[in-house]
């Protein structure tokens, strides 16, 4: 076991030292010939878009993480199921609702869907408050309305898609996985079995304890998602979207994956879809309202710790077909 360890511990050091010396030399080569001024302003740009995004999200991870915590600390498994109605119509509506009241940006939403699964909450329930939370919430709306000042029409329908396509992958998604295939229990924390009989401050402090490692577990996914989505987002910016013109469709698959790829946080979305509102259709905007805080980058790296492998494809592939299908029937 201990060579087991070492030898991992040296092939990660080995990938680090690779790809340090790898990054040392392309930005040399950079350097040469672009020019020192222009590679500063540009890591200039970088590390304020980083530095920005991380700023907005670890705060709401944080939140995320113990909020998670809380339930599985205090919240016996037979207390939460009997929370939500046992009718699958009423009881996704309960998940719908239960998503106004808690006012988290997409990635910090994700360890509390997970908490309920593992509660044995059903799937279409957990699921459907996943995707829609981020997006009913108070501050995502009232963010929209604020991008879009003068159209409310807009917050209205993100929310009503939103729902809409939530509750569909929701129920879809319970029919082709059941709770027992979803969560990946190898990597959940090392202390996850509460004895009922701890006293409160036994309690308090498995609470803190398990909410430091959820946060950092997820942490570094996230940050890993952030890092790669502002090289999107640069990569972007010197392409200009605006000034491309492609069919209503195109428009659309192009929107959905540049939601995916920017990573924004759902309560600040709204800003960058105000501003290529003239130069991409009404429908593909809607697409990258309601996809992009529903799966990205950072939410991808997050659901690959908790779901195992086949379960993660499937919720991918049923989110886009059905993101895609629903807004294109509606818009198009």
């Amino acid at each position: 076991m201990y060579k087991n360890k070492a030898k991992n511990t040296t092939l990660h050091n080995l990938t680090l030292i690779i790809i340090t010396l790898s990054f040392g030399y392309l930005l040399g080569h950079l350097i040469v010939y672009i020019g020192f001024d222009q590679v500063s302003r540009t890591v200039k740009i970088f590390s304020t878009k980083f530095t920005s995004i991380i700023i907005e999200a670890l705060p709401f991870l944080l939140i995320g993480s113990f909020i998670s915590s809380l339930l599985h600390v205090f919240v016996p498994i037979d207390t939460l199921v009997k929370i939500f109605p046992e009718n699958k119509f009423t009881g996704t509506l309960f998940a719908v609702v239960a998503g106004v009241f808690v006012p988290l940006c997409d990635c910090a939403i994700i360890p509390i869907a997970m908490r309920l699964i593992k509660k044995e909450v059903p799937v279409h329930i957990a699921i459907t408050f996943m995707l829609a939370a981020p997006i009913v919430n108070p501050i995502s709306i009232m963010s929209t309305l604020f991008a879009f000042s003068g159209k409310t029409n807009i917050a209205i329908i993100r929310v009503l898609f939103g729902i809409i396509i939530s509750i569909s992958v929701g129920f879809l998604f319970s029919l082709l996985v059941k709770n027992k295939e979803i969560i990946n229990d190898k990597n959940y924390c090392s202390h996850c079995t509460i004895n009922l009989n701890n006293t409160v401050w036994d309690k308090i402090n498995e609470l803190f304890l398990h909410t430091s490692e959820e946060f950092f577990n997820i942490g570094k996914y996230v940050i890993t998602g952030i890092f790669i989505s502002t090289i999107f987002q640069m990569m972007f910016d010197s392409i200009g979207l605006n000034n491309i013109s492609i069919s209503n469709n195109h428009a659309l698959l192009l929107m959905l994956l540049f939601a995916f790829c920017i990573s924004a946080c759902s309560n600040s979305d709204a800003f960058i879809a105000r501003g290529l509102m003239n130069s991409f259709p009404f429908g593909s905007i809607i697409g990258f309202l309601v996809f992009g805080p529903m799966l990205d980058l950072k939410n991808i790296l997050v659901l690959n710790k908790y779901f195992k492998r086949h379960v993660l494809i499937i919720f991918t592939i049923t989110l886009v077909l059905l993101t895609y299908t629903i807004v294109s029937i509606a818009f198009f």
